[in-house]
């Protein structure tokens, strides 16, 4: 793997991440990318998943999985995407939307958010409850 860790050895490598903008990209996620196209023109010259699995010290399903990404999407399905917490739901809705919620929801407060839903057609119970 070492042998392979710098990016800046290989000609097509860099004609590739030249499509991309570096300055876009944290070093954690140009460091994954160059690791991943390294996993790819690897097998791209050995045409063998087995080989390259065992040369990187990695499961077959991960080199397959990226051929996939590669096939499917493209090179830019291959830029790493740190995960995080997830957005709460019902932000998509307006303020104005909001507040209708809101008054109805004060005019019964005995009320759940599935009694809400028909004095709110334009909404579903879910939507409500969010």
């Amino acid at each position: 793997m070492k042998d392979y860790q710098n990016c800046g050895n290989n000609q097509s490598l860099n004609k590739i991440l030249k499509n991309f903008n570096p300055k876009v990209f944290t070093k954690w996620q140009y460091e994954i990318l160059c690791q991943r196209l390294i996993v790819l023109q690897v097998f791209e010259s050995t045409n063998n998943v087995k080989k390259t699995a065992e040369l990187f010290k990695t499961s077959r399903s991960y080199v397959q999985k990226l051929i996939k990404i590669r096939k499917k999407i493209g090179f830019g399905g291959l830029i790493p995407i740190r995960p995080g917490p997830k957005l709460k739901r019902g932000f998509n809705l307006f303020s104005k939307q909001k507040i209708r919620i809101e008054q109805v929801a004060e005019s019964f407060p005995d009320f759940g958010h599935k009694k809400l839903a028909p004095y709110l057609p334009e909404h579903s119970a879910s939507t409500i409850y969010r």
